[in-house]
């Protein structure tokens, strides 16, 4: 699973928050389904930098970027709004974790259209590329496409895109009882819709 961890938003109306962070849960949904990942292993890239699709999927997954540098499997985002009236939906640079969002086209984007751009900023971090515009088929552009795709679906038939539990097991849980009967085990089940921040714990 990778989470999605929105640091900073800057020069955002109210309105415009919203739509960003609806956008930020749609993409966190279809990261973590198994259709994603199924549609990732086939859709034709280029510019893969000599890795498989699978391997450019584990790499995304890890939450690797070449700032950090760490596998925490947190997709950091750091965004900024500015308009400005030409073609450039959004940019970034390699030196800085932040992305810069163009209002003009923001304006008029859906959730999903927000999650395409989202993606394919972040895949620059990852450490892929495109020549032009035109390179539909280089990783950012052809995986934020995908995203894309996969929300749009998600809004029509959201049970494709379920994202099922984790069960965790620890030594001790905390604020737990101990098992009044014989020795049980102990299984720990995270939240999807907290982002994977709370768990619930029991014994059988």
């Amino acid at each position: 699973m990778i989470k999605i961890n929105v640091h900073e938003k800057l020069n955002f109306t109210p309105e415009e928050k919203e739509k960003h962070e609806k956008a930020v849960e749609e993409t966190f949904i279809v990261l973590n389904s198994k259709r994603f990942k199924n549609k990732f292993l086939e859709t034709k890239l280029s510019s893969t930098e000599g890795l498989t699709n699978l391997q450019i999927y584990e790499k995304l997954m890890s939450g690797y970027d070449q700032l950090d540098k760490v596998e925490d499997r947190e997709i950091d985002v750091y965004v900024e709004m500015y308009y400005k009236n030409n073609k450039v939906v959004g940019y970034t640079y390699p030196t800085t974790h932040k992305t810069f969002l163009n209002r003009k086209f923001f304006k008029s984007f859906d959730t999903a259209d927000i999650a395409c751009n989202l993606v394919h900023e972040y895949l620059h971090k990852v450490g892929f590329d495109h020549n032009s515009a035109k390179e539909h088929s280089s990783v950012p552009y052809a995986i934020g496409y995908l995203v894309e795709e996969c929300i749009r679906e998600l809004w029509h038939n959201p049970g494709l895109y379920e994202v099922e539990p984790v069960e965790v097991e620890v030594e001790k849980p905390v604020d737990l009882p101990e098992p009044t009967t014989e020795a049980k085990k102990l299984y720990c089940k995270r939240l999807w819709y907290t982002f994977w921040t709370k768990k619930v714990c029991w014994y059988e």
